[in-house]
């Protein structure tokens, strides 16, 4: 049999992930692998499960005042997790799990210098200088000082399978870190260098170490090591290794199916001909051949779905119709994958049906490309229509012009068949609006921002007297298609980083692809601090550039705008606290990591309402944990969903850690539904979308520059206000066919963007603003609106049909 250790790894076996599957692996492998390490902890009512010690707690501080939200004693679960803690709602928890059998997990004892003495800090800086850890578990660490920069010896001295303790030589300061942190080979020696290898029991120790790590390859190394030195226990030895091999099996599989509903089915497809297969249970067998047969199958049909549209398209006697259906075929021929091939299955099942003509199966065929196989029609004429009006949509998207666009506009109204809901079936399988030539997937890539009329978008704000270009940076996700819609991660660099660095905490390089393209996010890094910003500083130019990207990111990319999450480290963590709080209609969720609350956003609790919170900081940075308590407080006896994590005894990091946790918390959330009633704070005096109300508080130039000034005046005040104004909106639904909308708002224009799911376009509509009567009359779909919504937004997933401007 050939050593585990010579075999290529076929596929991560989420190594990284400690805790979440080492309950499976403890409670299957029989009398060797016998004791229990099931993990306590909670769920909440999203679905997120925390494991750790859980109890209650009356705040999240101590430190914090008395007054602190005013909340009920015991309001709070606080989970113990080692090297974190985890602060929720008592309220969202649904789900409690104690466990007893924690101390069971199995640890090793490293010895090192004794810590301890000295002093202990109350804050630590980031340091000037880390070197990495050796095989005997120690580091160096230089951090500035009052006397200029400290060297102190950092040492490993308890290793187990989900974090490791570590303390300072010097200082009485003692943290956690991450077991997967450390270099598989490095770990191995150090665990090695305090056992007796020699001994059975120490052997054992470090096999159910790994499975308990979810290290299962090095668990089945190390299992097939021990059945050669001790062959006396071969047969628990051989047990141990088949249900060990089997969990490996299931993780992988697991993993197959993550890549193919990111959309990566050519790697999904390559690594499930590559599974290995030997001492594999049947069921594990079957599953993977389903696995591969399905890949295959579908490119069988592919290539039949090929070959039948050519041969239907020569059956069709109208020369016309031919050239146009020839088009057609090119397109889809060039196009059709495994991602888009579900748009054909209404063809498909009618392609071998002999009483069916060639007309009707073509029309299914090209219907059904364009709109999805739940809409595909028969009728050949309205199909060629929608390739047409999708044409004419495209144009239109990507005109400069305002006249050219009417003009479009006016070729569009005449296609017979094509309506409002045509219109808006289309959006969702539109190409991409705008081109990037050369982007490629797994490689940071930097895009100029266009305004609503095509033009160079520049901003000028902040310490900038010149104009800026609106600029971000992107990373696609592994195997990017455009036929895939993908959830987004906003990311905002801190002013000591660049936009470049927020790429690769998430998503890595292309030699080396972390979590966001693993889990198949996209990831946009805007450029949207000043050049020679030092902190955070509010400002309209701040939030255009933000804006503005994530326009232009919605019409090149296939982004699914219901799943778009702001995240930020450092300032950018400050930064998105805030733009998370302005524009809680455009995000899913926010994750601020090592960020403060700043005293707008705590005036700004109506609008963090509408947001779930994942924020991240150090126990010891700063004091941030401890100045945003009272507010994270406040929130939680408010009903905010909020997670707060503080990682003990850890200053000012990114925290890289807690990777998988925030992407399995943004695997639980979406955007919230189109609200019917709204009460939201507004901080921008130029003009801010609130949902399905857009609201100016001055006529704005045609150019994006002009949305902040760098000196604000009289005649043009600044566009961030100190003292956030009122917006509140309110759809009443009547009797006797009438609906009223009451607008509450200080702007100076207002326009209303309304969609069947809001109201009764057969009933009358009633529109009050601030008190006074400003419509009283049906509403109108349009092509129009639909057309200049997405132009604008670029929003696939929520497009409205009317428009009403309130005079």
């Amino acid at each position: 049999m050939k050593p585990l250790r010579d075999r290529p790894i076929l596929l991560s076996a989420n190594a990284d992930r400690v805790a979440a599957v080492g309950t499976i692996v403890l409670l299957c492998l029989g009398s060797l692998l016998a004791a229990s390490a099931r993990a306590g902890g909670l769920t909440l009512r999203s679905g997120f499960k925390i494991e750790g010690r859980p109890a209650a707690a009356t705040s999240i501080s101590t430190n914090a005042p008395a007054d602190a939200g005013e909340l009920s004693v015991d309001s709070i679960i606080v989970v113990d997790a080692g090297m974190r803690r985890y602060y929720v709602r008592k309220r969202d928890v649904v789900a409690l799990h104690v466990d007893a059998e924690l101390a069971r997990y199995e640890k090793f004892r490293l010895p090192q210098p004794p810590g301890g003495n000295g002093f202990a800090p109350d804050q630590v800086p980031p340091p000037l200088k880390l070197t990495s850890w050796d095989e005997q578990g120690r580091r160096e660490i230089t951090l500035r000082g009052a006397r200029g920069p400290q060297k102190y010896l950092q040492g490993i001295y308890e290793i187990g399978p989900q974090f490791m303790r570590v303390r300072t030589q010097g200082l009485i300061w003692e943290f956690g870190i991450a077991t997967t942190s450390i270099p598989t080979h490095h770990l191995d020696r150090m665990i090695r260098s305090t056992i007796d290898t020699s001994r059975f029991e120490d052997r054992r120790a470090i096999a159910m170490f790994y499975l308990q790590a979810g290290l299962y390859l090095q668990a089945l190394i190390e299992l097939e090591a021990i059945e050669k030195d001790f062959p006396d226990h071969q047969e628990q030895v051989e047990q141990a290794s088949l249900q060990a091999r089997q969990l490996l099996a299931q993780t992988l599989l697991k993993e197959l199916e993550e890549r193919r509903a990111a959309g990566q089915h050519a790697l999904a497809s390559a690594k499930s001909r590559q599974f290995p297969t030997e001492r594999m249970s049947a069921s594990v067998l079957r599953q993977v051949r389903e696995f591969a047969e399905s890949y295959e199958q579908a490119r069988n049909e592919i290539d039949l779905i090929n070959v039948q549209l050519g041969e239907l398209q020569a059956e069709l006697k109208d020369e016309r119709q031919r050239e146009l259906v020839d088009v057609m075929r090119v397109e889809v021929a060039e196009s059709l994958s495994m991602e888009s091939l579900p748009r054909l299955r209404p063809f498909q099942l009618q392609a071998d049906d002999p009483d069916r003509p060639a007309d009707e199966k073509l029309a299914l065929a090209y219907s059904g490309w364009l709109l999805g196989e739940a809409r595909a029609i028969d009728t050949l004429s309205q199909a060629i229509n929608l390739w047409l009006a999708r044409f004419d949509m495209l144009q239109y998207l990507r005109s400069e012009d305002s006249i050219a666009r009417r003009q479009i506009l006016a070729g569009l109204l005449d296609l017979e068949g094509v309506t409002t809901q045509s219109v808006l079936d289309l959006v969702p399988n539109l190409p991409p609006i705008l081109s990037t030539p050369g982007i490629q997937p797994g490689v940071a890539t930097r895009i100029t921002v266009a305004d609503f009329e095509g033009r160079l978008a520049e901003v000028v704000g902040g310490d900038s007297k010149e104009p800026v270009e609106a600029a971000y940076h992107v990373l696609l996700p592994t195997e990017y298609s455009p036929d895939h819609s993908y959830p987004v991660i906003v990311a905002l660099h801190g002013v000591e980083r660049n936009p470049e660095w927020e790429l690769r905490w998430w998503g890595g390089t292309a030699d080396e692809p972390l979590q966001s393209q693993r889990r198949g996010y996209i990831v946009i890094a805007p450029e949207y601090l000043d050049a020679k910003a030092t902190s955070y500083q509010s400002s309209a130019a701040t939030h255009e550039r933000i804006e503005l990207a994530i326009r232009d990111a919605r019409l090149r990319f296939n982004v699914n705008s219901d799943r778009v999450f702001l995240a930020g480290h450092g300032t950018g963590a400050d930064a998105a606290f805030e733009i998370g709080c302005a524009n809680p209609d455009i995000f899913a969720a926010v994750i601020p990591i090592s960020g403060e609350i700043s005293t707008m956003v705590k005036r700004l609790d109506d609008n963090a309402k509408l947001l779930p919170w994942y924020i991240v900081n150090g126990q010891l940075d700063r004091d941030v944990f401890g100045a945003n308590a009272r507010t994270i407080d406040r929130w939680m006896k408010k009903g905010f969903d909020v997670v707060d994590c503080e990682f003990v005894g850890r200053g000012y990091e990114s925290f890289y850690a807690e990777i998988h946790n925030l992407f399995d918390w943004m695997e639980l959330y979406h955007r919230q539904p189109q609200p019917k009633e709204f009460t939201f704070k507004s901080i921008r005096s130029d003009r801010s979308r609130y949902f399905w109300l857009d609201s100016s508080r001055r006529e704005l130039s045609p150019r994006v520059r002009n949305v902040a000034r760098r000196t604000p005046t009289a005649k043009e005040p600044s566009a961030i206000s100190s003292s956030p104004k009122n917006v509140a909106c309110h759809i009443l639904d009547g009797a006797q066919g009438r609906t009223h909308i009451t607008v509450n708002s200080s702007g100076q224009t207002h326009t209303l963007w309304l969609s069947p799911e809001m109201i009764n376009f057969n009933d009358r509509l009633q529109v009050s603003l601030n008190g006074a009567s400003k419509y009283n009359d049906f509403v109108e779909e349009s092509i129009e609106a639909v057309l200049e919504d997405f132009r604008r937004r670029g929003d696939r997933q929520r497009i409205y049909r009317a428009r009403i401007e309130l005079q």
